[in-house]
């Protein structure tokens, strides 16, 4: 018998196999399906309960803001931006005026407008040159008013400022003394808390006063360990709000332990009155949604009308909620039985009979419900990404790795449809923040995971230390570590995928955005060895550079990150120690850098300066510039054009499958 009888015997019998693997590949979902406008998204009712407001595509092909009757067939879009699209909006209190948040072309100066459904008008709230807000508050009981932080006097502060709706008038409130993050008002709609962080000590405090003419006192004091990122940023409250009786606040609190609870405290005293939520495994949650103009807080159930605090979400690998109410903890019994994954309720009436229901899972795009409470039934609304649904999605696992000394650190690892779990093309992709975290579900960056798996690869999120939600131990081993044992999780992580056998070691790719592109070029420049190649999307190269253009009202994120990071502007050696820029010369592997022109908060310079570094070694890198874009790309045409340049990157480095790539009518793309 012939060598070449057997051999081909061997692959008529290999044929079938072979076949089936290829057939049970999905088909390639189109990059425009990942990565082009929602079909919908963020809908927000009303207060009475009659309309439904949300975010589609408008006239001009970006996000615009629609309004119609709930139930109804009267869509109108009310807002029409020619560039830029709308990032998040909330309803006023009256129903008649829509509020939204508007920048330019990405600098992050953000004006609040208003559009009013009777007459079509879009007035600027807050036309004032180079001022830009935050924590917009409204209330029932004024509803021709709305509450607005300005750095208008100061841009190193943010005032409260009332702002009438009617008439425009822009009316100073509550002066800020300098190191208040966000403001509370009570039932009567008067600013009476406040959420506070002390350059100095690192401390973050709850301010209270018993009238709006009465001096401010702190109430609690939490240690610059004990607090967590809500109560370090600006805009960042740990205030959930007064209860009913006025007598007491609900408080996000990391006292007494590792974990924040939501508890109850006393006005007088600042004693604790009860513990509302606690869990024991994790803090309570993050709220990662940009939909509304409050602010970053913690995601909780808060009673719009009654003030009373119903619940919080928590999140260790999956989303949990526990509630303190149990009436509303019945009504989430019936949603979760019915619908699964995980939901979250992100509109309600002003009479609490109809809520407005998001429905996370992993493998398909996210749905939305309308409740009625009454009646414990929903109906269905729309799915942000209905194309979506023709295709299948890989399923995300929840797995833990050990560190090298032995923290625990909650990953996602995602196999490719009709792939074996063994010898695969890996991505790490590791988050921004780098104080934020990765969550289970189809809710990162869009299309991200799932355009990575269904192009054949692995893909390995990491929770690395000081990633937020784990407690403050977990949090604390992050001081003094970024690049340093916040990359060696990473790269722990990276190690077990190829310890299980599921990543083939010569072909690894590092993939992030922000501070995920900072651990990509740290990944590249530590671990040279590890990578194939890496891509980088604004991603700060020089630590020192990132803090000097940090914004001057920016005050306590730039305390934090000197706390957390180092005194880099004063230490050339500890910032030559931590910053990629400075180890260009050991990356030996091809590089895809994309940086948005009007970024505040990683200055193109950045990647200009790492993009020469590399290429005097002589190393291949690809640099792409949106010169309308800002931190983030928001308009489509350029995430699809960056989106199809990274898919034929990797498939060059990894050897994955790919759509074709054109130039993209309409993106802004520049190659450096």
């Amino acid at each position: 018998m012939s060598l070449r009888f057997v051999a081909a015997c061997l692959a008529m019998v290999a044929l079938p196999y072979l076949r089936r693997a290829v057939c049970e590949q999905p088909p390639l979902i189109p990059r425009k399906v990942l990565f082009g406008n929602p079909a919908k998204e963020f809908p927000q009712i009303s207060p009475d309960g009659t309309r439904l407001a949300y975010l589609a595509e408008g006239d001009n092909g970006t996000l615009q803001l629609f309004v119609e009757t709930l139930g109804g067939s009267d869509a109108k879009q009310v807002t029409l931006d020619q560039r830029r699209q709308v990032e998040a909006y909330q309803w006023a209190a009256d129903g008649i005026h829509v509020l939204f948040q508007q920048d330019q072309n990405g600098d992050e100066i953000f004006h609040v407008f208003s559009v009013d459904l009777k007459t079509s008008q879009v007035r600027d709230l807050t036309p004032f040159v180079g001022v830009t807000t935050n924590n917009v508050l409204t209330s029932p009981d004024h509803p021709d008013e709305i509450l607005v932080n300005l750095n208008l006097r100061s841009r190193q502060a943010f005032d409260v400022y009332r702002i009438n709706l009617k008439s425009g008038a822009v009316v100073l409130d509550t002066e800020n003394p300098g190191s208040v993050l966000s403001w509370t008002p009570d039932a009567d709609f008067v600013v009476r808390a406040a959420t506070v962080f002390e350059p100095q000590t690192g401390e973050t405090q709850v301010w209270i006063r018993d009238t709006d003419r009465s001096p401010w006192r702190t109430l609690m004091r939490f240690s610059f360990e004990q607090s967590r990122i809500p109560g370090q940023i600006n805009g960042g409250s740990v205030i959930a709000g007064f209860s009913p009786t006025g007598k007491t606040l609900y408080v996000v609190s990391g006292l007494h332990g590792d974990k924040t609870r939501l508890v109850e405290v006393d006005l007088k005293s600042g004693a604790e009155v009860r513990t509302l939520v606690e869990d024991t495994c994790c803090d309570v949650m993050d709220d990662q949604t940009y939909s509304t103009l409050t602010d970053w807080h913690s995601l909780l159930m808060v009673n719009p009308v009654s003030h009373q605090a119903e619940g919080a979400a928590f999140e260790y690998t999956k989303y949990k909620w526990r509630f303190a109410d149990d009436r509303v903890g019945s009504d989430f019994d019936v949603l979760q039985k019915d619908l699964g994954g995980f939901v979250r309720v992100v509109s309600r009436d002003y009479n609490d009979t109809k809520w407005i229901v998001a429905q996370i899972v992993d493998d398909a795009p996210q749905k939305f419900w309308l409740y009625e409470r009454r009646t414990k039934s929903k109906r269905f609304l729309f799915s942000d990404f209905p194309q979506l649904e023709n295709y299948k999605l890989a399923k995300e696992e929840p797995i833990t790795v050990t560190s090298r000394d032995g923290l625990t650190l909650v990953d996602y690892l995602t196999i490719p449809l009709g792939m074996d779990r063994k010898n695969l093309p890996l991505v790490v992709f590791p988050h921004g923040g780098p104080w934020y975290r990765d969550d289970w579900g189809v809710s990162d960056v869009p299309g991200g995971t799932q355009f990575l798996a269904n192009r054949g690869y692995a893909v390995l999120r990491v929770n690395y230390r000081g990633s937020t939600g784990f407690g403050s131990a977990f949090l604390n081993a992050s001081t003094h570590e970024w690049g340093l044992k916040m990359q060696d999780d990473i790269t722990d992580s990276v190690r077990w995928a190829i310890r299980e056998g599921i990543a083939d070691p010569r072909k690894i790719a590092i993939m992030g955005f922000s501070g995920g592109g900072y651990a990509a070029l740290r990944g590249l420049t530590t671990t040279p060895d590890l990578y194939a190649c890496g891509v980088d999307v604004y991603g700060p190269a020089d630590v020192k550079t990132l803090f000097a253009s940090m914004n001057t009202w920016w005050h306590a994120s730039k305390a934090r990150w000197v706390r957390r990071v180092g005194d880099v502007e004063h230490n050339d050696d500890w910032n030559r120690r931590i910053s990629p820029l400075y180890d260009a010369d050991k990356i030996r592997v091809p590089v895809l850098v994309a940086q948005g022109a009007n970024d505040a908060r990683v200055n193109i310079k950045q990647s200009d300066m790492m993009v020469g570094a590399i290429r005097k070694n002589h190393v291949s890198v690809t640099y792409v510039v949106y010169p309308d874009e800002g931190h983030g790309f928001y308009r489509p045409e350029n995430n699809l054009d960056f989106f199809g340049r990274a898919e034929g990157f990797l498939q060059k480095c990894l050897g994955g499958r790919a759509e074709p790539f054109s130039s993209i009518p309409g993106s802004s793309a520049q190659l450096h």
